[in-house]
């Protein structure tokens, strides 16, 4: 009794002096308060400790990022002494977020890498998406994007896997600032859409001030001026609605940075003036970022002091967040500007450093590049030495696994045991003949679904064109038959050039129509041209017989395809094409085809009234459209919305196209 009252009393003074701690962390000034706030209230258990956590992260929202950063360290030596490695690992992360804050980032990627192999429970498994997300911000933040992108991937397949406590639309739009930074705006702007999407059914508005202001610089990158500054400025709606100062700061940076690409210079600085009213903590690198083109806008007004102070002070920035671009972009404009004054000498010097650390910068991520191919290579042979180890081992197992088999035999009878190697043999035949009939079997009710669709799209074109024969060309030539029908019953001395005129222009019209009608049912301009050609002499002549604007825009260098897929392409865009025509109400509709590396991309998308839940899955063509898109490995999504309008976009790769159309360049219409 007298050993368990002592370790009774050890453990609340334990307690008590944790909460002395606390006490201590988050100041003197109002001790009492707190202790009955923190000690009274929290329990020292898993449960308080989760609620110290929730009040940590209110500290660090509202700036008082000591006080958070000390009661972080006794959450986690409390954590530590429960064994509650969730605790930790949530303590470790806030330590990071707090650093990032500050600028510390090599502070910050030691807590996320070293609580990464704390996570082991089916819990902390789940906080794998944060670290990995946190350390990809980390990388963006210096400017290393190939690695930032990596991180955001495998907190994709760790989400994926495991679940996570982190917003998919934070993920998606952290990963579509990487993409946007190494010059894929597209890609970008595809993973945008999608944490818009999640942004707006879970009311993030947080967030989505933020998708908006990096769609903003999605659009900027594609030279899309207007666009570009119309999500800046809702970001900047947005984060006034509800009093987010950090994204109205980068939004209103964003608006400058716009105004100062236009020649706008007296409004940017207004705007980055503005962005210096605010009363936020902001990060180091948007602060840098603005800075940096404050001193840009006051270059191109003339103010050379004021231009002069303020690179100054984002060069000493950039060099303590190791920040190499903005380095470069900032020893460029003070060589221009002391160019401008005549000290040529400073103007040399502040240029040579811009060379110099841009062949740095071209070299960084090389080496980058080389790491990654070695770490690769790596992997491969430890993977193919693991194979070899595992081959051994099944091998070993097989041997004495057969010795035992012989014992056993020897034991029991050669006969007994030829009887029984006979009958496992024999049902092992017919359970692996019945296997193989059923997968034969299932293959063949894929490919007959698959059959069935493409036929059924076929025969929707033969109707199609029918009824287009006949109610268009036929209708045309039966008005000149009559036309002629009449002046050949009639006592008329002549047909003079002037009657003929009309019955001319029918047959003109109606042998566009037949031409055109030939072209769709074979293209000849896709077999001699090309897809683009192809889809751009449709795109032209449709537009001259319908009230629907069809913009079509080949984006980058398309290769030539095999003519099987490039004719099936070319049929899925008549299919899509027509069913806005026919369905959607829509005054535009735009074409898109791009090709970036090994990505053959097309959107088609109209502004039109949606498309009904039922259409999706039973009308519109779709099923046929879809059974030859997987007829070639791709991918196939569509996103409307009611009175928006639909975007339909496909994906292939070239390589795989290549491999699925094989040599044979045989049709299907």
């Amino acid at each position: 009794m007298a050993i368990a009252a002592s370790i009774k009393h050890r453990a609340t003074l334990a307690l008590w002096f944790r909460g002395i701690l606390l006490l201590a962390a988050i100041g003197a000034g109002s001790a009492l308060s707190l202790a009955q706030d923190t000690y009274m209230q929290v329990r020292w258990d898993t449960a308080g400790i989760n609620e110290l956590l929730h009040r940590a992260q209110k500290l660090t929202l509202s700036g008082k990022t000591d006080s958070a950063r000390r009661l972080y360290t006794l959450i986690g030596e409390q954590s530590r002494y429960l064994a509650y490695d969730y605790g930790l690992i949530k303590a470790e992360i806030g330590q990071g977020n707090i650093a990032i804050n500050n600028g510390s980032y090599n502070e910050a990627l030691n807590y996320y890498t070293g609580a990464i192999g704390k996570c082991k429970s089916r819990k902390t498994l789940m906080l794998l998406t944060t670290l990995h997300n946190n350390i990809g911000n980390i990388h963006t933040l210096k400017g290393n994007y190939e690695k930032s992108t990596e991180q955001y991937e495998l907190a994709l397949g760790c989400a994926e896997r495991y679940g996570s406590e982190l917003a998919l639309e934070t993920l998606y739009n952290n990963l579509s600032i990487a993409l946007n930074r190494l010059n894929l705006p597209r890609r970008s702007l595809f993973y945008l859409e999608k944490a818009e999407k999640l942004a707006l059914e879970s009311s993030n508005y947080y967030t989505l001030a933020d998708i908006y202001n990096n769609k903003g610089s999605a659009y900027a990158e594609l030279e899309n001026a207007e666009r570009s500054l119309f999500f800046f400025n809702e970001a900047v709606l947005v984060s006034k609605k509800n009093g987010y100062q950090s994204t109205l700061y980068s939004a209103l940076v964003n608006v400058g940075i716009h105004y100062l690409n236009t020649g706008r210079v007296k409004d940017a600085i207004s705007k980055f003036e503005e962005a210096d009213k605010l009363d936020a903590s902001i990060n180091s690198y948007y602060r840098n970022l603005k800075t940096l083109a404050s001193g840009a806008a006051h270059l191109k007004n003339g103010s050379l002091d004021k231009a002069k102070s303020l690179l100054l002070e984002s060069l000493k920035q950039a060099m303590a967040l190791g920040n190499l671009k903005d380095q470069v972009t900032t020893h460029g404009l003070l060589a221009e500007l002391y160019r401008s004054r005549g000290d040529f000498a400073r103007a040399f010097e502040h240029r040579s450093k811009e060379l110099l650390l841009f062949d740095s910068l071209k070299r960084k991520e090389t080496s980058y590049m080389v790491a990654e191919m070695e770490a690769r290579y790596s992997a491969t042979l430890k993977d193919k030495e693991l194979a070899k180890k595992q081959l051994t081992i099944s091998r070993q197992s097989a041997v004495l696994a057969k010795k035992n088999r012989w014992i056993m035999g020897g034991i029991a009878g050669l006969c007994i045991t030829g009887i029984l190697i006979w009958i496992q043999s024999r049902s092992f035949r017919r359970k692996q003949k019945i296997k193989n009939e059923q997968l034969k079997l299932l293959e063949q009710q894929q490919e007959n679904v698959k059959m069935r669709s493409i036929l059924d799209g076929a025969e929707k074109e033969r109707i199609r064109l029918s009824r287009e024969i006949h109610d268009s060309i036929m209708v045309q030539f039966s008005v000149v038959k009559m036309n002629l029908s009449v002046y050949a019953g009639s006592n008329a001395p002549g047909l003079t050039p002037e009657l003929l005129a009309p019955i001319v222009k029918q047959l003109d019209e109606a042998t566009d129509n037949l031409r055109r009608t030939a072209h769709n049912l074979m293209p000849d301009r896709l077999i001699e041209d090309g897809l683009v050609e192809a889809v751009f002499y449709f795109c032209a002549n449709l537009q001259k017989s319908v009230p629907v604007a069809i913009c079509f825009q080949p984006i980058g260098a398309i290769p030539q395809l095999p003519t099987r897929f490039e004719l099936s392409l070319y049929r899925i865009i008549q299919e899509l094409v027509q069913n806005i025509i026919k369905h959607a109400d829509a005054s535009e509709a735009i074409v898109q085809l791009s090709c970036e590396h090994d990505l053959l991309s097309v959107t088609v998308e109209d502004n039109g009234k949606g498309m009904p839940e039922q259409n999706r899955s039973e009308g519109s063509g779709l099923k046929s459209i879809e059974a030859r898109v997987h007829e070639f490995s791709g991918r196939f999504t569509v996103d409307t919305a009611r009175n928006v309008g639909t975007t339909v976009h496909l994906e292939f790769s070239v390589e795989a196209i290549k491999e699925k159309a094989g040599s044979s360049n045989k049709l299907y219409i």
